[in-house]
């Protein structure tokens, strides 16, 4: 009994993996066959705002708002792992009714709740500027798991889960504003940012032996004061970086597109990334507008043509047809 319940288990496992596997596939294909344009260090430079261009001159090292970003990320991502580590083990404690399979049901409906704050933020970013609302969340998931270090039972898990809520967009937005104004070396900085998400280790193992000591609700003071230190940044944003940032949010870098020289052309402040599957399409039926219009002018002088064919048949009928010219005969009689 107990290897068939195994083995059950781990041919569920198997198809999940197949599900996400397939699933990245059909995302890999969708971005290869999809016409985006490859953006180089040139063109990217030259298409920054002409009010944040000389911050792109300064050396790497000296982009301490990259930096900054680098060591928020980590401490964002530690939080995150601890308590999505520790999860179950916090529904169990201050719910002793629920089981583990129970907290596992619990994790599933807030990661499920996780995806749909990603989805919201993305759709609040439309009317609202990414630096006010990095700051809204925050500081909203400061509140939220530090009501889940101090309630116990429902309350708890339901606070729990609205901390995952308001944590789903402060990753990314992170990435991204730490990435502004670096022109050509946004490659080198995006690596730098993907790297410092290997802090997400480190406040685990913390709050895990605070945890056996004390218990797991004490423990999430850890990734709690993780995020205070996060908060940090977006509040230095708005303070001292607000005007910077504004003028990316003004911008519409990317947004414009113009048809120019028959071909559809993406104007980025200057900068033209051409769509070579739409080229081909327009070429195509440059051609065959050609040749329609070569058929269209061959039949207009055809037509034009044939009036004058119809002129001469009637004046040779008018002809035949004179009294003078009708017949031989009539001819030699009126002459005599």
């Amino acid at each position: 009994m107990i290897f068939s319940s195994h083995t059950k288990l781990l041919g569920t496992v198997r198809w999940i993996s197949i599900a996400i596997a397939s699933t990245v596939l059909l995302i890999a294909l969708c971005f290869y066959f999809l016409p985006i344009p490859e953006i180089s260090d040139t063109e990217d430079q030259t298409s920054q705002p002409a009010s944040i261009a000389p911050s792109q001159r300064k050396p790497l090292k000296r982009q301490y708002m990259l930096w900054y970003g680098a060591l928020t990320i980590a401490l964002y991502a530690g939080s995150q792992v601890a308590v999505g580590a520790f999860f179950i083990n916090y529904v169990v404690e201050v719910d002793r009714t629920l089981s583990s399979a129970s907290g596992a049901r619990h994790l599933a409906i807030a990661h499920g709740i996780f995806t749909v704050g990603k989805f919201a933020a993305v759709a609040l970013m439309r009317f609202v500027k990414p630096r006010l609302l990095l700051l809204a969340a925050v500081t909203l998931n400061i509140v939220f798991l530090a009501a889940v270090v101090g309630t116990k039972g429902k309350a708890g898990i339901a606070m729990i889960s609205m901390e995952f809520f308001f944590k789903s967009c402060i990753g990314p937005t992170i990435f991204s504003i730490a990435l502004r104004g670096l022109g050509p070396q946004t490659k080198r900085g995006a690596s730098i940012l993907v790297a410092s998400m290997a802090g997400g280790g480190l406040q685990a193992p913390i709050m895990g032996a605070i945890a056996d000591r004390v218990s797991t609700r004490i423990g999430m003071t850890v990734p709690l004061a993780a995020m205070v230190l996060v908060w940090t940044f977006p509040l230095y944003l708005n303070l001292c970086k607000a005007e910077e940032l504004d003028a990316y949010w003004n911008s519409e870098v990317g947004l414009k597109k113009k048809a120019k020289n028959n071909a559809d052309v993406d104007e980025c402040e200057g900068t033209a990334f051409r769509n070579p599957f739409r080229l081909e399409k327009k070429t195509k039926n440059k051609k065959k507008k050609k040749k329609k219009k070569g058929q269209s002018e061959e039949e207009e002088d055809e037509e034009v043509e044939m009036p004058e064919e119809e002129e001469e048949g009637e004046e040779d009928v008018e002809a035949n047809t004179s009294p003078l010219m009708a017949s031989p005969w009539k001819t030699l009689v009126l002459s005599g």
